[in-house]
């Protein structure tokens, strides 16, 4: 029976170490068999998207600003 238990773990660490090795990067490489690949993204994607969410709040706030000047003429004016 422990010779079993032996040939599974050493297969296990064979298997392990051949996921590791494929260059994916783990989010916590200490514990190599509970651990998650990290997951990539294009660098192009994320300044994108970074760029397309910034101009929607920039867009947010100059609407919210004409609405406010809004208001405030038509108190004015009455």
């Amino acid at each position: 029976m422990r010779e079993v238990e032996q040939l599974y773990d050493s297969a296990l660490c064979i298997s392990l170490k051949m996921e590791v090795e494929d260059g994916a990067e783990l989010c916590f490489p200490l514990l190599l068999n509970t651990s998650c690949r990290k997951p990539t993204s294009l660098w192009s994607a994320a300044v994108l998207l970074h760029i397309v969410l910034s101009f929607i709040s920039v867009l947010t706030v100059a609407l919210n600003l004409l609405v406010i000047i809004s208001i405030s003429h038509f108190r004015q004016t009455n």
